[in-house]
């Protein structure tokens, strides 16, 4: 089968060469990310980030490909069938991420019990009715392939030698999502802090003993530099005040959607796929029948609805107005039960909706061996080579050892009309 190129203006060319890529990419499920936006409501703060889940999707698989032929050329034995789970697992990383990807998933973490990987195990390994177009491609090639993508995915208590390399580039502190994120996202915003040579990472990785990954010494230096950029990226893109108070707005907006009358909705906006997905148990056919698309649609019918609290919500959703800072530390408890009893009884800005803080953190090197609030193994570290032995990154780096520490910002936001009020109320 004859190859075909697809341009990208990260990697320049990313070829589809396997039959099973070319089917899955036919599958509406991966489609459906080309309607889902990488980075959620980056665009309001920077404009050139229009770029979609699926170009995410493909750089990764692009890489993977890279990463798989050459730890074959070093030594790994792969045979077909891991070969093409991990490559396929490389595409489907991200098919189970909804409407504005993590924010839709922070809206809904008290209705949904699970987060995207759990619905990008639905999507693959479900055989029920509900069955996929993915699933269905998957298991035509192999019955034993939807279940080996998601173990790769998710990591295995006692993995095969290959398993346990693939998983590390699928799920680690400088997995191939990440090498391409960090690269594509800073294309497409503009912010170009640090650099990602992801082809040199891939090209520095051999196995050591135990079945670890290890960069070669030669490799050190663009390791280092991915972890710089991606910490700058979280500082200056993710975690940006403006794109959290869209946020902010987005998650007010759910939560009313959630908390008004029904009486008071549109029937248009209850009837539709983002009503059912708000408004019903899950679903996963629902889940997948809305996009990003769908909130806006769902905004403009609520802009003109009944609910005063909703009309405004649904304007700041359409119309570029964000919750704005009015606090950047942490604020004494009394105080802040001040400004929320002020946004209660002297404004048209019910606190439950209005007042929200937020508290992003990050550890651009995470070295903790257990995450105790989830219940399960962090990341690998990270080793270099050092006279055939691997060695944790930090022993040689001290720029890597000063990103090992936990990024948290404390902030709160208020609507700009009560801004200055607060403000005073809170200092």
């Amino acid at each position: 089968m004859e190859p075909f190129l697809i341009r990208d203006p990260v990697y320049d060319y990313i070829a589809i060469e396997r039959p099973i890529i070319r089917d899955l990419l036919a599958c509406p499920e991966i489609q459906r990310l080309r309607r889902i936006r990488q980075l959620g409501f980056s665009l309001v703060t920077y404009p050139g980030a229009e770029h979609s889940r699926f170009t995410h999707s493909l750089g990764v698989y692009h890489l993977m490909t890279e990463a798989v032929t050459h730890l074959k050329n070093g030594g790994l034995g792969f045979d077909r069938l891991e070969e093409e789970a991990a490559i396929a697992a490389a595409l489907l990383h991200d098919i189970g991420h909804g409407p504005f990807s993590h924010c839709m998933e922070r809206a809904m973490s008290s209705s949904w019990p699970f987060g995207h990987e759990n619905v990008t195990s639905l999507i693959v390994r479900d055989d029920t009715r509900d069955k996929t177009r993915v699933h269905t491609v998957l298991k035509r090639q192999s019955k034993e392939l939807p279940d080996l993508v998601w173990l790769l995915l998710k990591g295995a208590k006692e993995p095969s030698p290959v398993h346990k390399v693939i998983h590390g580039l699928l799920d680690g502190n400088f997995d191939l999502d990440r090498l391409d994120f960090v690269a594509r996202d800073s294309v497409f915003t503009g912010v170009r802090i640090g650099h990602v040579d992801a082809r040199r990472i891939i090209n520095s990785l051999e196995r050591g003993n135990d079945n670890v990954l290890m960069v070669k010494a030669k490799g050190q230096t663009a390791m280092e530099e991915f972890l710089v950029a991606r910490h700058f990226m979280y500082s200056a893109v993710y975690f940006h005040k403006t794109t959290r108070g869209m946020e902010a707005v987005f998650l007010a907006w759910v939560s009313r959607i959630r908390d008004a009358e029904a009486s008071l909705l549109p029937e248009a906006f209850v009837s539709s796929p983002l009503g059912d997905l708000l408004l019903k148990p899950f679903s996963l056919p629902t889940f997948l029948g809305v996009d990003d698309a769908d909130v806006y649609v769902g905004a403009k019918a609520l802009e003109r609805g009944r609910d005063k609290v909703l009309r405004d919500l649904s304007r700041r959703l359409l119309r570029r107005n964000p919750l704005r800072v009015v606090a950047d530390k942490t604020t004494d408890p009394h105080r802040l039960r001040e400004a929320i009893e002020y946004l209660d009884t002297k404004t048209e800005y019910p606190a439950k909706y209005y007042f929200q803080q937020d508290v992003p953190s990050d550890v651009p090197y995470d070295l903790r061996p257990y995450w105790e609030d989830r219940g399960m193994r962090g990341s690998d570290p990270i080793f270099v080579e050092v006279a055939g032995q691997p060695i944790e990154i930090t022993q040689r780096s001290p720029l890597v050892r000063a990103l090992t520490s936990e990024d948290t910002t404390v902030r709160i936001y208020v609507p700009q009309e009560c801004r200055d009020a607060v403000k005073e109320i809170l200092q």
